[in-house]
């Protein structure tokens, strides 16, 4: 993760998962099924929501069919899922709803859940049961909390959505709730995430506290609200720029810059096919940039000298550095790292590749321009 999110602390919409938790703890010595087994403030939303009634139903029989220490640990382990943190961070735990013996109550939970927070959260009598809060004004908050920052801090390549006109980013399931339901409502597992980081093949359906199918394997994975030190980019170049492959091959090396976090970083790296989508990035990108900079510095001429551009690429880098490398301008902390190529890595061949295709860019759109000009 390029930067750690800071969590918005007492939004009302939190609310919510009192629903549930209320609902499975009261179940334990309940013997009727009905509204006094939800918090107060809700129990007029429970009685106008027949198909919330009815999945809720649905989990009180199956537990009503089982001892109270079955209920019991049911609800010790609904809790204990929901310890998001603590669950990223020690792979010798794990997940307490996942063990056999629950196995008959994961279905019904998990439509139970999937409804509160797909249906529920929506609904006019939650939101006014909330004093009119909900989701678009808790991300709202959250953008602001987080200091107007509108780059995602899973890829640092795409903006988040401005608030200000009515719309939000989707929020992901850090731990992905076809696994997890427990944690559907709780919002220390609900994250706003860009588009194309939320979807497959990036993190999409991928279970972030295991590295195989058979989810056997326990993996550390960076929790969002907690504090990370970053990543540091090594861009290289596989192959240059040519007029067959304008694009060129490109390499991104991404690191932890504590060694403690190795871990984690990796999981985040493999989950969001990180590496892969910067080289991409940079592909895509770099004509237009090294463009930009040859224009910016007036380099670009018929005659390309690599030695002027390479004085003249320290200074824009340093620059850079300090501009790009933020929370401001999606893709500025890759376009940082690959002109910190350009300034200490890339040898002659390189610079002259990238050089000679940008120059030829702006001496013919230079040249449409006068041709425009002359009517």
């Amino acid at each position: 993760m390029f930067f750690p999110l800071k969590f918005l602390q007492n939004h009302p919409v939190y609310r919510v998962h009192e629903i549930p938790e209320s609902f499975l703890r009261m179940s334990i010595d309940a013997t009727t099924f009905g509204s006094h087994l939800v918090p107060d403030w809700f129990q007029n939303g429970f009685e106008q929501s027949p198909k919330l009634r009815g999945k809720m139903q649905a989990v009180y029989d199956e537990l009503s069919g089982h001892d109270r220490q079955y209920r019991e640990a049911f609800y010790a382990a609904f809790l204990y899922d929901n310890e998001i943190q603590l669950l990223c961070d020690d792979v010798s735990l794990s997940p307490a709803l996942k063990q056999p013996r629950f196995d008959s109550l994961h279905g019904c939970l998990h439509a139970l859940m999937t409804h509160l927070y797909t249906s529920t959260l929506g609904t006019k009598s939650l939101v006014d049961a909330l004093g009119g809060a909900d989701m678009l004004d808790h991300y709202r908050q959250f953008i602001q909390r987080n200091g107007d920052s509108y780059v995602c801090p899973f890829c640092g390549l795409s903006h988040f959505r401005d608030p200000s006109d009515g719309r939000r980013e989707s929020y992901d399931h850090w731990l992905f709730k076809k696994y997890y339901p427990a944690a559907a409502v709780n919002f220390r597992n609900l994250v706003p995430m860009c588009a194309e980081c939320n979807e497959s093949p990036n993190k999409g359906e991928n279970d972030i506290l295991y590295g195989d199918r058979q989810r056997r394997t326990r993996r550390r994975a960076l929790f969002p609200y907690a504090n990370c030190h970053g990543v540091d980019l090594v861009v290289s170049c596989v192959h240059p720029p040519s007029i067959v492959n304008l694009n060129g091959e490109w390499h991104v090396a991404v690191s932890a810059r504590d060694e403690s976090e190795t871990g984690q970083t990796d999981t985040w790296k493999s989950v969001f096919n990180i590496q892969s989508r910067l080289a991409h990035h940079i592909a895509l990108h770099q004509r237009v940039w090294f463009t930009e900079f040859l224009i910016e510095r007036d380099l670009a001429r018929a005659t390309y000298d690599v030695t002027t551009v390479r004085s003249a690429l320290s200074e824009h880098s340093d620059r850079l550095s300090l501009k790009l490398a933020s929370h401001i301008q999606d893709g500025g902390f890759i376009k940082a790292a690959f002109f910190e190529f350009c300034t200490s890595n890339a040898d002659d061949a390189v610079l002259m590749a990238l050089g000679e295709i940008a120059s030829s860019d702006v001496i013919r759109g230079r040249a449409r321009m006068a041709e425009v000009a002359a009517g």
